[in-house]
């Protein structure tokens, strides 16, 4: 009897541990594109180390005088306030020389972000910016989404719906 419910221990432990794992176990990322009509799964790429920055999507649409609107997403590995981090964005912006036409405090997935509109010269062409920050602890993950300036308006809509969609997801 004893070693039966030794053994029924071990069986147990053994799939409570088998268990853990799965659920340690990364999910693959999937992007879908409705218009084009496919989806595929993106490759796992290792974690970026502490300390470094990561760019992990990349979105962009058909090229217009040979500049493609694009939305991007950086995890910045940085502790921050968002009050610090407005103060260092807007003074790299002013110093870029771009010009700031809105600047406003929001909530993502119950964490401090900050919505920037701001546009400027960069590599000879006017541009303007969409920007979404979040703070999340020891990160900061800053969406950035990019058109003409000429070209904003025809974009600006969903660039909209494409910040207001983000959100955090909980990891293991």
């Amino acid at each position: 009897m004893r070693a039966l419910v030794y053994g029924l221990a071990a069986a147990l432990a053994a799939a409570g541990t088998v268990l853990a794992a799965q659920a340690l176990e990364r999910k693959p990322s999937v992007y879908t594109d409705g218009l084009y009509g496919f989806s595929i799964q993106a490759p796992a790429f290792p974690k970026a180390g502490k300390g470094s920055n990561v760019v992990p999507a990349i979105l962009l649409g058909p090229a217009h005088g040979g500049f493609s609107s694009n939305v991007n997403v950086m995890i910045q590995h940085v502790v921050t306030t968002r009050d610090a981090y407005r103060q260092l964005s807007l003074g790299q912006m002013k110093a870029a020389g771009f010009k700031v036409l809105s600047d406003r405090d929001e909530t993502v997935s119950g964490k401090e972000a900050i919505r920037c509109d701001y546009e400027g010269s960069q590599a000879g062409r006017d541009l303007r910016f969409l920007v979404l920050a979040v703070m999340d602890g020891d990160r900061v993950f800053l969406v950035t989404c990019t058109a003409l300036k000429d070209e904003f308006g025809d974009y600006q809509k969903e660039f909209e719906a494409c910040l207001g969609s983000f959100k955090l997801i909980s990891q293991p």
